[in-house]
């Protein structure tokens, strides 16, 4: 990583998901294999519709509560908890698990933090530089600071990292288009999902023609939200987070048609132009015939 950094994510929050049967529960709804988190390691999954778009992106943490019950750790956004506690526990029927809304609070950092009781310290698992991420009581994590969030914010679009709702904008998108496959956020393999039938078939058939990418723009950038223009003037997408690079330019992600992508189309948001970066870890599905 470029600096080292703490960064506090304010609008990142925790669920609580207890009970024994909580991996099987979870299994069942979202678009990875959770498993894995039995072993200890942490997985970054999708929360979708029954039509196979995204509601909330998710890190399933392991770990324990307070009291040494084992749990795991739902890192979301959090503005969103009371929402996706209603949602997914409409699944609940008899299964033994609860779903909790905390007060935890969740940091990111580049440096391997020292041990400590009431952290859960987990890897990125979506990228080898996604840095290190710390859910614990507000008291108990980096207090960060403004340019420690910058160089996070900075870090992440250069990544082309997606985080929450800003970039994953809610029932909007589908899995694919968002980069779940490529993240290792699906599993095709685990067995049902919710939404799972959309995204097998996008898979297996080549149908995403819309990517989340990271872009860069040659001047301060226009609001998330503005439009992307090609060079017809044609409407092919839309901005979504973004921050100053440091050097005059702005980084950013952007949801984008594919097609004038491929075409190298001069593609500008405001009047600014803009360059799409991809990272080594995007892989755009076959041009459609």
């Amino acid at each position: 990583m470029p600096a080292t950094f703490a960064a506090r994510l304010p609008h990142r929050g925790v669920l609580l998901l207890t009970g024994d049967d909580r991996v099987t529960f979870l299994n069942g709804l979202v678009s990875n294999d959770v498993s894995p988190t039995a072993d200890g390691a942490a997985v970054w999954t999708a929360f979708l519709t029954p039509q196979g778009k995204v509601i909330a992106d998710l890190f399933v943490v392991p770990g324990h509560t307070a009291d040494g019950t084992a749990c795991l750790f739902l890192e979301t956004d959090a503005d969103r908890l009371d929402d996706l506690r209603s949602r997914l526990g409409r699944f609940r029927l008899r299964a033994k698990v609860a779903l909790t809304v905390t007060d935890l609070a969740v940091a990111v950092t580049d440096s391997a933090p020292a041990a400590q009781t009431g952290v859960t310290a987990f890897t990125d698992p979506r990228h080898p530089l996604g840095g290190t991420r710390l859910i614990g009581p507000a008291d108990a994590l980096p207090p960060g600071s403004d340019t420690e969030t910058l160089i996070w914010q900075r870090h992440r679009l250069r990544l082309g990292l997606p985080e929450g709702s800003a970039d994953l904008a809610p029932e909007q998108g589908f899995a694919l288009e968002y980069g779940f496959d490529d993240l290792k956020g699906v599993d095709f393999r685990k067995g049902c999902f919710i939404g799972q039938e959309t995204t097998a078939r996008m898979k297996w058939k080549h149908l995403t023609r819309k990517r989340l990418l990271p872009v860069h723009l040659e001047g301060p950038s226009p609001a998330a939200g503005t439009p992307v223009l090609d060079n017809g003037g044609i409407e092919i997408g839309t901005l979504r987070s973004t921050v100053e690079d440091g050097q005059g330019g702005t980084l950013a992600l952007a949801f984008l048609k594919l097609a004038p992508v491929r075409a190298g189309s001069a593609l500008t948001a405001g009047t600014i132009p803009l360059t799409v970066t991809l990272p080594e870890w995007v892989k755009l599905p076959p041009e459609q015939a």
